[in-house]
């Protein structure tokens, strides 16, 4: 089937998942895997393995490079903010082809792209001609094809399960995105410090890791991506960005989500001047820091997907992003790398529990014709992270690393507390 074709909704709606579990919710730790029981979840839930793996690759691969090729902060945080602007321009129309379209073939599209672009930067590296320019165009390219991979997945994920295993699930694709993040970055800075500060066997490890993500994407079954929107372009388009200004739900969970992804998530862009300039552990520490983070968002992850379904899931993600802040803080006065460590430790924890209850509070207020374009207005969010990059090495170029963290941390934790009194409606969702 094309990417044109448009079945009806009725058939999308009548369908099951494949091997469904017997009915009811299902908790506790011997069902934290519970969701992987459906065959096509599984396939999302792999080709997330190994996207997220490559992902965290050349990410460690691409700041290490930059960070040697300039040896600025500003240039790490302008080069993130280059990668996610067409996430801004991209979201909103990406989100409109994730409900009109075979989601499986969006998201294949946007990762043949991805994998195409990690050839280039490769090549480029082992040829010895990559300049900054390269860099730019090719995050350019890649920030845009995740634009189209984010609400495509999400958006197909509760067409897979039934709907008392989505909070399960979602906590299921955060584990799946923090396995490989204890793993990816330690492996990928081993990698760079064991090929003398060099990044081309990372790109070239990123690259291997990402076959098994198209692997995974072609053998999804393609009834599974189907649309059941209706209307033009423009009027679905229309439909969506009404529905969300509309719902006092969702507008309160997208500030929230708006002040972390500003001043709690670009910590990412600080981390090689932390571990250079800091704490003195170079590349393989400066990969140890993230995989530390992994690890605790892995336990998060777990945490969530062993407590089933429950209430008040709004209480999670205000405790996730207030945590988020005041660790950032903790990281910023650590004087010993021990305790950096530490810190990092319980921040991917705290990750973990904010970015899988926000994603599944956005899927449970939205009807499914409309979670694609919902989704895509929800990474709006994510896409201004490197808005707050930017003015994290800002700040990092004019006073310090440490200082830098200090500061976005504690403009995380108060803004969220802020928005906790003015917006009760949070701590009851």
């Amino acid at each position: 089937m094309g990417l044109g074709r448009r079945p009806s909704v009725r058939s999308d709606v009548a369908r099951r998942p494949r091997s469904a579990p017997p009915t009811g919710a299902s908790t506790g730790l011997r069902s934290v895997f519970s969701s992987l029981r459906h065959a096509d979840f599984r396939l999302v839930w792999i080709g997330m393995l190994g996207w997220s793996g490559a992902m965290w690759m050349e990410n460690i691969a691409r700041n290490w490079l930059v960070w040697k090729l300039t040896e600025s902060p500003l240039e790490l945080g302008l080069t993130n903010l280059v990668r996610s602007l067409p996430q801004v321009f991209l979201a909103l129309p990406a989100g409109v082809m994730a409900d009109r379209f075979n989601k499986k073939w969006v998201l294949l599209i946007s990762q043949t792209v991805t994998f195409v672009s990690y050839l280039v930067i490769f090549t480029l590296v082992i040829t010895e001609t990559v300049v900054m320019w390269h860099v730019y165009v090719l995050g350019a390219i890649m920030g845009g094809s995740m634009a189209f991979n984010q609400p495509a997945r999400h958006s197909l994920i509760p067409r897979l399960v039934p709907p008392e295993a989505l909070l399960n699930a979602m906590a299921l694709t955060h584990v799946a995105m923090n396995v490989t993040r204890v793993f990816g970055p330690g492996v990928a800075g081993l990698l760079i410090w064991a090929d003398n500060e060099n990044v081309r066997m990372a790109y070239g490890a990123a690259i291997a890791i990402f076959i098994v993500v198209l692997a995974a994407t072609v053998m999804l079954r393609e009834s599974e991506g189907r649309s059941m929107s209706r209307g033009s372009a423009r009027a679905q388009f229309m439909e969506g960005i009404n529905y969300v200004a509309k719902s006092p739900s969702i507008l309160a969970i997208t500030i929230v989500s708006l002040v972390v992804f500003t001043f709690a998530m670009p910590y990412h862009t600080l981390l090689p001047v932390i571990a250079d300039q800091v704490f003195n552990i170079g590349p393989g520490g400066y990969g140890l820091l993230l995989s530390v983070a992994g690890a605790g968002a892995l336990a998060g992850g777990l945490g969530i997907a062993a407590l089933g379904d429950f209430r008040q899931k709004g209480l999670l993600l205000l405790g996730g992003g207030m945590g988020m802040g005041l660790l950032l803080v903790a990281l910023g006065v650590a004087p010993w790398v021990s305790g950096a460590f530490i810190a990092m430790l319980m921040l991917g924890a705290c990750q973990s529990l904010f970015m899988a209850a926000g994603n599944t509070l956005i899927l449970n207020v939205t009807p499914p014709a409309l979670q694609g374009r919902v989704m895509s207005v929800y990474a709006l969010d994510h896409a201004l992270m490197p808005l707050g990059s930017a003015m994290a090495g800002g700040l990092a170029e004019a006073a310090d690393a440490s200082t830098a963290l200090m500061v976005m941390g504690a403009l995380c934790a108060l803004l969220v507390l802020v928005t906790t009194a003015v917006m009760p409606r949070m701590r009851h969702l």
